[in-house]
C-alpha cells in the first residue's frame, strides 16, 4: 500500500503544473471569465472592504477590485496579490493552467504533495450552514455542502509541496471540509 501512495505521489508532482505571470488587471479578469473552471471550484478573495468565500462566480467589479484572492478546487488553484500596478497570477494543479501563464514546474521536481488541514472560525449549532464565533461574536457560512455534525467546524485543506527533509516550498488550497467539533 505504502508503494502504491508513493507511486501516485510521483505520477501526480509528473502531472502537476506550476505556473506564473504578473500581468494587468484587465488580462487578470480576462483569465477569470473565459477559463474553464470547474463547478466545485471556490473563490477567497480580499478588497480593502470587502471578502467572500463562495462558489465561483464571476463578478468584474468585486474582482476588479481585489487586492488578493484564490480560485481552488481539488485539482489546482489559481492566487493572485496586487504589486503596485500588476497581479501576481500563480497557478499550481492538475493541467491545463489558464493561459497566457509561463511554466516553471522544474521547481516542483524532487518535491511530494502531501496534505493537512486548518481549522476555520466558528462551531456549526445545528446543521444548518451557519457557523458561529463566541469569542467575538460572529456568523460564518462556509461554501460546505454537507452537514454531518450538529457541533461541527469547518476546515480547509491544504496541499504542501515539501521536500525531501519535509519543508514545504510550495502550498495551495486544496478543498473545504466539514469535520467534527471534537467534544
Amino acid at each position: 500500500m505504502a508503494e502504491r501512495h508513493r507511486h501516485l505521489q510521483r505520477t501526480e508532482a509528473r502531472m502537476t503544473r506550476l505556473c506564473a505571470a504578473d500581468m494587468t488587471s484587465a488580462d487578470f479578469l480576462s483569465i477569470i471569465e473565459s477559463h474553464a473552471w470547474p463547478e466545485d471550484a471556490l473563490l477567497m478573495a480580499f478588497t480593502p472592504t470587502m471578502s467572500r468565500f463562495e462558489r465561483l462566480v464571476f463578478d468584474r467589479a468585486f474582482l476588479s477590485q481585489t487586492e488578493e484572492g484564490r480560485v481552488f478546487w481539488p485539482a489546482g488553484e489559481l492566487k493572485w496579490r496586487r504589486i503596485q500596478e500588476l497581479l501576481r497570477v500563480v497557478y499550481l494543479g492538475a493541467p491545463p493552467a489558464p493561459p497566457p501563464l509561463t511554466d516553471f514546474s522544474e521547481e516542483l521536481k524532487g518535491l511530494s504533495p502531501c496534505l493537512r488541514q486548518y481549522l476555520l472560525w466558528g462551531v456549526r449549532t445545528d446543521t444548518r450552514n451557519e457557523w458561529l464565533e463566541q469569542q467575538v461574536p460572529h456568523r460564518f457560512s462556509y461554501p460546505i455542502e454537507t452537514a454531518k455534525f450538529s457541533r461541527g467546524r469547518a476546515a480547509i485543506v491544504v496541499e504542501d509541496w515539501t521536500d525531501k527533509a519535509g519543508i514545504p516550498r510550495f502550498s495551495r488550497y486544496h478543498s473545504i471540509i466539514e469535520v467534527t467539533g471534537g467534544e
